[in-house]
């Protein structure tokens, strides 16, 4: 379906003028960079799929134009709804511009609906249906927000417009008596600004840290380790290209928060993962003392969530809750490809439903950044080498063990009720603006 609207959308563009015919009332003047905006449309439908350019952003709808006309609607157990198909709604947001866009979606009420807040449930997934947020009703909502997000603009190379693709699950939910069918009718209003205002893509440390390496375009030979300082390579993750630290990196360290933490990868959606390299000092002084605690692997997660709780509440703005991977690999031995594509083990919540902050890294991310499943197998010279004698659990299973890495590089497999240390990790906002550094130990990226 993505291919044929982008097909869809390259016509479009080309065409804009021909085939969009929209109504278009701006909450605040589009002239200043920054204020907010709401698509508002009266569409008449002369095609299934109607792009419509707002600012920066381009929403495309898939069922014609933004309102949501579902008619003899009934009660619905939430788990029959969510796997029905009469009920979806869905569209791609594209950034078109140069700036970072934050934005939120709403859902709001329009003449004509019969049902009250109190009975709409909704469900909204973010480019696969194994990447979907709970279900709710619409009447919990503050001020109609469904959901909000950010989008990174074009980079140079790229030759799309980066997107996100949406779609919505609307039902009648079972606390609703009645015995007639009744019409659900919506629209979808998405207000937009640039993040933190107006932003310089060129002084986000996204770029800087781009800017600041070799790109690497092959593939490298996962069969070996990688002692050299090699800088960035290239890979597909869940929401595009992923650019991550190989080899004995000595420019991805950053202070944050009053701790020491070494750059991982850049996501698809720009934001920038990062792992603990010391919890107790900066990075000019670090000693590498990244441990937070040990424990078993079925305590990672509460030890995670208390670092989380004790240590980000002052920042969390600036982070968003990660799409962490937790992958099931049966013969490691044998895994010799990895891959940042996730798609359904994606976690965001924490066993009691709190946001995920915090979580830490993964057999892939360690294959990519320079080690290789081997009992012999030692690599004391890239840049996740502990040099403290200690193991730390990773996400990736097993069956009822997990993986573990440690000091120079010796990663295993060990049973989960075994003791082991535990190294978070965090993901930095697309938006961060970059202030000082290169880089260095000595000198490490400072943000905003």
């Amino acid at each position: 379906m993505k291919n044929s609207i982008f097909k869809s959308y390259s016509k479009k563009i080309l065409k804009s003028e021909a085939f969009i015919s929209v109504i278009i009332v701006f909450v605040l003047a589009l002239g200043i960079i920054g204020t907010s905006y709401a698509l508002y449309m009266d569409v008449d439908k002369d095609t299934d799929y109607q792009l419509v350019t707002v600012g920066d952003l381009s929403i495309g709808f898939d069922n014609g134009d933004n309102t949501i006309n579902l008619t003899n609607m009934t009660p619905t157990e939430d788990e029959i709804a969510i796997k029905q198909t009469d009920n979806i709604f869905s569209f791609y947001i594209y950034n078109t511009g140069t700036y970072t866009a934050d934005y939120t979606i709403k859902l709001e009420t329009i003449d004509g609906n019969e049902v009250d807040t109190n009975y709409i449930n909704y469900q909204i997934c973010k480019d696969n249906a194994n990447n979907c947020k709970d279900i709710n009703t619409l009447s919990n909502t503050v001020n109609n927000i469904i959901n909000e997000d950010i989008l990174a603009p074009k980079k140079e190379n790229d030759k799309t417009n980066p997107s996100v693709y949406y779609f919505l699950r609307i039902w009648i939910n079972n606390q609703y008596k009645s015995d007639v069918a009744k019409t659900i009718k919506l629209k979808v209003v998405i207000d937009a600004k640039n993040a933190n205002g107006n932003i310089d893509n060129n002084n986000t440390l996204v770029n800087k840290i781009i800017n600041n390496n070799k790109i690497n375009n092959e593939t490298p030979d996962f069969n070996l380790i990688e002692t050299e300082e090699k800088g960035l390579y290239k890979t597909k993750d869940d929401y595009g290209t992923s650019y991550y630290f190989r080899g004995s990196q000595n420019n991805n360290y950053i202070d944050f928060n009053n701790m020491c933490y070494r750059i991982v990868r850049i996501d698809g959606n720009s934001n920038i993962k990062l792992i603990l390299e010391d919890k107790d000092n900066n990075c000019e002084t670090s000693d590498g003392n990244w441990n937070i605690e040990k424990g078993n692997y079925d305590l990672m997660l509460t030890s995670l969530e208390n670092f989380q709780t004790n240590n980000l509440n002052n920042v969390i703005d600036k982070l968003v809750p990660g799409n962490w991977c937790l992958k099931n690999i049966e013969n490691i031995e044998e895994y010799k490809t990895p891959s940042l594509v996730c798609g359904e083990n994606i976690v965001n919540k924490y066993s009691d439903n709190k946001d995920m902050y915090v979580g830490t890294i993964t057999l892939d991310e360690l294959m990519f950044a320079g080690a290789k499943y081997n009992g012999t197998s030692e690599n004391g010279e890239y840049y996740l080498n502990s040099g403290n004698n200690l193991s730390a659990w990773t996400l990736t299973t097993n069956t009822n063990q997990s993986i573990i890495f440690g000091n120079k590089n010796n990663i295993s497999i060990n049973n989960k009720d075994n003791i082991n240390s535990y190294r978070p990790s965090i993901i930095l906002k697309s938006s961060t603006l970059f202030d000082s550094g290169d880089g260095s130990k000595t000198n490490a990226y400072k943000i905003k």
